[in-house]
């Protein structure tokens, strides 16, 4: 089990928060080897990540009476579960991923009001690997 938080304000001389980058992040993965029995050689896990709101873009302007201009929107909070298994068989190793298993539609990134960036919907990996 690995598990980790992050509490962080970074902001600019005016108190502004930077885009993209949030106060909050907790990160969890549970991940279990079977080393005996009939699931041998099988591996499982599951994790989530979740990141607190962030500001949508960066103002570096002042109003016309000196008060910094604000960032016009931000980013909801948002949390991506993900889960998995491997196997491995002689030379061989198996690997399933699920990313985004609950399919949360969720904006990752701005690069401005024109470029929001979407996270994927669920994501199905399959990868074999050959040892020689």
């Amino acid at each position: 089990v690995i598990f980790s938080v992050t509490e962080q304000k970074l902001r600019d001389d005016a108190g502004r928060r930077e885009a993209n980058i949030p106060d909050n992040m907790e990160n969890l993965l549970v991940n279990y080897h079977f080393s005996d029995g009939l699931l041998k050689n099988l591996e499982v896990f599951a994790g989530a990540l979740h990141e607190g709101d962030v500001a949508g873009e960066n103002e570096t302007g002042y109003t016309s009476l000196g008060v910094p201009e604000q960032p016009g929107f931000y980013l909801p909070a948002h949390t991506i579960v993900k889960a998995g298994a491997g196997y491995h068989w002689g030379r061989y190793k198996y690997y399933l991923n699920l990313d985004n298993l609950l399919n949360d539609h969720i904006w990752l990134a701005s690069g401005g009001r024109g470029s929001l960036m979407p996270y994927p919907g669920i994501t199905v990996t399959f990868t074999v690997i050959v040892h020689i």
